[in-house]
């Protein structure tokens, strides 16, 4: 039987939009992608990401945001 142990959503964040991929990880390492997503970078994308992430998140598991600081397009998100 897999178990599983969190649940990640990697953040791209452009000037205007953000691509969001919710993945997965198992007890051994391995990585699934369950969903990808793009949503824009202002405050009505936040909000539909966040809703997105809840539709898709079907196990009770730790939830881990990373994204990558790029000037300053990722402050409004964070």
């Amino acid at each position: 039987m897999q178990t599983f142990l969190r649940y990640c959503v990697g953040l791209d964040i452009s000037k205007d939009t953000i691509q969001a991929c919710l993945s997965v990880i198992d007890q051994t390492g391995r990585v699934t992608v369950k969903a990808t997503s793009k949503v824009t970078n202002k405050p009505s994308g936040f909000a539909s990401l966040l809703t997105w992430v809840a539709r898709h998140r079907k196990l009770d598991l730790p939830l881990n945001y990373l994204m990558e600081s790029t000037g300053v397009y990722h402050e409004a998100v964070a």
